[in-house]
């Protein structure tokens, strides 16, 4: 579906490290802004999503893993091919800006497999995380098994990603925000978008 020009904005990031690209879009009515960019900028491609504990804006520990836990059941109910591990992480945030030193609490990364037909699956779209996703838009078919291991255990140097993958976007649905890695041009990127 081709967006107007005024529903988004495209700006240069300042510090290529984390984003070539910032898309601004307006978050309402629910995740349908969001899910209509990515989906015009992936068109029919597959994808590899990520939910990390660390990247979410979910304010408490307990959201957190309630989210990673909620998002892991809906993969499984609808047979989303995924991998994930568990870790033990330091609780940073705190009451009155008073941080929680020894507080721990159970940290996820889980990565999903999505081909095209899922994505525009509507029980799919019903579990979009809203609190922070990257997604690795394919540029070919990939051996997916061995793409989710290599994901997950982080075996894929950073400047072999952009030889593997067109897009790496990090979407924010909530701050209605992505950050996306590419070696498209700003038009190019544009063009997609509009399509």
């Amino acid at each position: 579906m081709p967006f107007h020009n005024k529903e988004y904005t495209i700006k240069d990031s300042k510090d290529l490290k984390i984003a070539r690209f910032f898309i601004a879009y307006s978050n309402k009515p629910e995740m349908s802004k969001s899910f209509q960019l990515l989906s015009s900028i992936k068109q029919q491609k597959n994808l590899f999503l990520e939910f990390d504990s660390a990247f979410t804006n979910l304010p408490t520990p307990t959201e957190i893993e309630n989210a990673a836990k909620s998002l892991l059941k809906s993969f499984q109910a609808l047979g989303v091919k995924h991998l994930h591990q568990m870790s033990e992480a330091k609780d940073n945030r705190g009451l009155f800006g008073i941080l929680n030193l020894n507080k721990t609490y159970t940290a996820y990364r889980i990565f999903a497999y999505i081909p095209d037909e899922m994505w525009r699956n509507s029980s799919f779209q019903a579990i979009i995380p809203r609190y922070g996703a990257r997604y690795y838009i394919c540029k070919e078919s990939v051996d997916q098994d061995t793409m989710l291991e290599e994901l997950l255990a982080g075996r894929i140097p950073e400047e072999k990603m952009q030889d593997l993958f067109d897009f790496i976007i990090y979407d924010c649905i909530d701050f209605g925000q992505m950050g996306i890695k590419t070696a498209f041009s700003k038009d190019e990127l544009q063009l997609k978008i509009t399509q």
